[in-house]
């Protein structure tokens, strides 16, 4: 959510990140640490009547999949639904069996099922996986789309698949039917830039609860690593903040080390 007035939203205190909302049950909640508070319409920051739902989560396409098909019967699998015990298994049962033909999900639903009458499958919002803070970030993107796709057209009918995307020249999508050419333009990124495979990385994570601690231990570290790294073929970044630089009320703070010699990198 998102105020109008002021561009306020619901900040988890102990992991800096913005709350998502969860319209059935009316709270917000950190999907890192947990928290959940109630949802007030009313912004958090300047306290005006002005604020409005975004994003495309599992409930809003919920709610218009139902608008759009009355008939058709909606399954929603996420953290909220597949929560008790034996959820995951009877939602899966329901769509299998045909009692509900549409069912929207998060990951969960892209992995390891075999639906045989599925004819189509949708990838809502592709660009967020392309945008993820990790060198790795189209690959697990490319694998994701195409086990979603796969569970389309197993059955006699052939089988569509649907991405949506601001993106639709990136090269994850464009080499979806073609592994090959997708790993060959990856692995000419990754040589460029010295990603793995073509060198080797070690993340070093610091973290506490004293912020001015962390970074101190983070900077003695991180100069006594290019002390010792010297003339090698290594290289010391950092330190700097995570990509979530708190979570959880805890301060984190990274440091990387790459090298294409491993022998000077284990050293």
């Amino acid at each position: 959510v998102e105020c109008g007035s002021c561009g306020g939203t619901y900040e988890c205190p102990n992991c800096a990140i913005t709350m998502t909302l969860h319209k059935g049950a009316r709270v917000m909640a950190c999907h890192y640490c947990g928290l959940r508070v109630p949802y007030s319409d009313t912004c958090p920051s300047c306290h005006a009547d002005d604020l409005t739902e975004l994003g495309k989560g599992t409930e809003r396409i919920e709610e218009r999949l139902n608008a759009l098909f009355p008939e058709a019967g909606v399954i929603r699998m996420d953290a909220d639904t597949t929560a008790t015990r034996g959820a995951h298994h009877r939602l899966l049962e329901a769509f299998r069996n045909g009692e509900d033909q549409l069912l929207i999900g998060t990951q969960i639903v892209a992995k390891g099922h075999d639906f045989p009458n599925v004819h189509t499958a949708v990838v809502v919002s592709a660009d967020r996986g392309f945008r993820m803070p990790d060198f790795r970030a189209a690959e697990r993107t490319y694998a994701l789309l195409v086990q979603l796709a796969g569970r389309a057209g197993r059955g006699d009918v052939p089988g569509k698949v649907f991405v949506q995307t601001y993106q639709p020249d990136h090269y994850v999508l464009k080499h979806l039917d073609d592994v090959e050419k997708f790993l060959t333009h990856e692995s000419t990124l990754r040589h460029a830039m010295r990603y793995p495979p073509h060198a080797r990385m070690v993340l070093i994570r610091l973290d506490g609860t004293n912020r001015d601690a962390v970074n101190q231990a983070a900077r003695s570290l991180a100069n006594e690593l290019k002390r010792k790294a010297g003339q090698d073929s290594v290289d010391i970044m950092g330190p700097a903040n995570a990509a979530l630089p708190i979570l959880v009320g805890r301060w984190r703070v990274q440091i990387v080390i790459r090298g294409s010699d491993t022998r000077a990198l284990r050293k």
